[in-house]
């Protein structure tokens, strides 16, 4: 299950990091999950709407998280793509390399407009 970190709970609602964290030790939102090494919080989409819901915002999911999640799902492909273009280069002489990414980007944006990409 995804969740939500305290920064993007912070900035889709409004507040500071420093407020969230104050609101949780005050009780006043759900105690959020410790993650990793710095004990980054984080809530599940229910709690983050829920917290959403308390202070009024929008529960419509952020278009900017949207487009950050299919670029981090898309950065494992484009540097395959990348290396795969290098290689090619170096194995047959130059060519032109800006209209074999051109080519990569547009099947990459194929592919995300057919649903295989959030």
């Amino acid at each position: 299950m995804r969740e939500i970190a305290i920064d993007d709970l912070a900035r889709q609602v409004g507040r500071s990091v420093c407020t969230l964290r104050r609101w949780e030790r005050e009780g006043r939102i759900p105690i959020a999950r410790r993650v990793g090494l710095r004990g980054t919080r984080h809530w599940t989409h229910e709690e983050a709407a829920q917290i959403r819901a308390m202070l009024g915002v929008s529960t419509q999911p952020d278009p900017l998280d949207s487009l950050e999640r299919t670029l981090r799902e898309l950065a494992p492909a484009i540097a395959k793509a990348a290396r795969e273009l290098t290689a090619q280069q170096a194995s047959s002489g130059p060519s032109d390399i800006m209209t074999q990414v051109e080519g990569l980007f547009k099947g990459l944006t194929q592919v995300q407009m057919q649903g295989g990409v959030d």
